[in-house]
């Protein structure tokens, strides 16, 4: 199988955390990658590598001599290297483009990859290696990674399976800018486009599910995280004082607003002595009135980034994991059908989870629905909430057993593993 994404597959980001959870030890199933950003693959989770990036693009443009794209061998990285990347990032212009989110920006990238001849002969070479019998083809809202995918299937004729971690067509968004709306009926016919020459739809929450099935006409399933939730919870028993309120992810779209006001609580409840404080460890740039908000230094603490590999301890060390969702109509219907696959982490450590957010949004209506988190959803509850919590430490360790129980549900690895084989290899044998 020939996986198609735009960032690297390593356990560091999102995607490749995602990807490497759910297909690594998979009987039978040999894996390739085509990425489309700078980074090294980490090793394990695919056979084959090959990788094409704008600036590669408008190298070739330049000098032909230059590769439009090249296999690479996964390396795996040390603590110093990934300081190292991580500061080389924060400088480039892909960071401030990221941090200001223009149109122009993303419009720019699409015409780079428009012009940039990324159908090289070693992009050739390395299909026919991989010989591919499926496509595993994420739906994100641009042209590229659509054509590749397009391209691959037109080369082997190998099936295509989409999986959608974000709304990518629906109208039910809100904004002013003539452009966003431009850009947006646009790229809708290129994922309807996709979308008609694929056999099934993996998504991401039960509200993608309805809705998606309706508008694709596909097999539609929804893929979770998984993880190993066998035996006794690992509930913490002894509740820290002051008590510790942990929140490891990205805080953009809003959702900063929404962490500021669990800092506003904490100021209230600790004003006679701190009785819990928050910590936030993020990758999402900062902006000074963020770090105003949000870092005082005795309530609420921005702690930077993590390794991939001190994730799990530090979530394990928290007495109560903190997801948070913006309450900002332009957010929430951005990310009304998108899961945390976070979340999945919080439940497998069987911590007591805060939710902030709108009922709208999936993931929050999922820790709701599920009983697996206490569950703010309007801002006058923050308090109430963190109150609760703060004063009834045996409520914490109740909802860790319920966190464990949801995790038991409806992740469990075996469960989700043979489920998507079942369905690959019958897609194959179909074929």
């Amino acid at each position: 199988m020939l996986v198609i994404s735009n960032a690297v597959l390593r356990n560091d980001n999102g995607f490749g955390n995602t990807f490497a959870n759910i297909f690594r030890d998979i009987p039978g199933v040999e894996l390739a990658s085509i990425y489309c950003r700078s980074g090294v693959p980490e090793p394990g989770i695919c056979n084959r590598y090959f990788k094409i990036t704008p600036s590669m693009l408008l190298r070739n443009l330049i000098n032909k001599n230059n590769k439009a794209g090249e296999e690479v061998a996964p390396r795996t990285f040390t603590r110093d290297d990934c300081v190292v990347q991580n500061k080389c990032v924060t400088r480039s212009l892909v960071w401030f483009a990221r941090t200001r989110r223009w149109q122009v920006f993303f419009w720019l990238r699409e015409l780079i990859w428009k012009l940039g001849c990324w159908k090289c002969p070693e992009l050739d070479k390395f299909i026919r290696d991989a010989e591919p019998d499926l496509i595993f083809l994420p739906l994100y809202d641009c042209y590229y990674t659509n054509d590749i995918g397009l391209y691959v299937k037109e080369r082997t004729g190998a099936e295509i399976v989409l999986y959608a971690p974000d709304d990518v067509y629906s109208l039910k968004q809100w904004s002013l800018s003539p452009l966003y709306w431009i850009d947006r009926f646009v790229k809708r016919r290129k994922v309807r486009l996709v979308a008609a020459k694929a056999r099934m739809l993996y998504v991401i929450s039960r509200q993608q599910q309805v809705e998606y099935q309706d508008i694709f006409e596909l097999p539609c399933k929804i893929l979770f995280k998984c993880g190993d939730f066998l035996g006794e919870p690992p509930v913490k028993q002894w509740i820290g004082h002051p008590m510790k309120f942990v929140f490891t992810g990205n805080i953009g779209a809003g959702r900063w607003k929404s962490l500021a006001k669990i800092g506003d609580a904490l100021r209230t409840l600790n004003q006679n002595g701190i009785r819990a404080q928050l910590e936030i460890y993020t990758l999402t740039p900062l902006t000074r009135i963020m770090r105003r908000k949000l870092d005082d230094g005795r309530n609420v603490f921005l702690k930077g980034s993590l390794d991939a590999r001190d994730v799990a301890p530090v979530q394990r060390d928290a007495d109560i994991l903190v997801h948070v969702e913006s309450f900002e109509r332009k957010h929430v219907l951005a990310t009304r059908l998108s899961f945390s696959t976070k979340i999945v982490d919080y439940l497998q450590q069987a911590r007591c989870i805060l939710a902030v957010g709108s009922r709208e949004c999936a993931s929050i209506d999922y820790i709701e629905r599920n009983s697996a988190g206490v569950v703010a959803t309007s801002q006058s509850e923050v308090y109430e909430n963190v109150k609760m919590l703060v004063d009834n430490p045996a409520l914490v360790r109740e909802y860790g057993h319920n966190a464990y129980a949801c995790g038991r549900r409806h992740h469990q690895r075996e469960e989700i593993k043979g489920m998507l084989s079942a369905d690959l290899f019958s897609i194959i044998n179909q074929n």
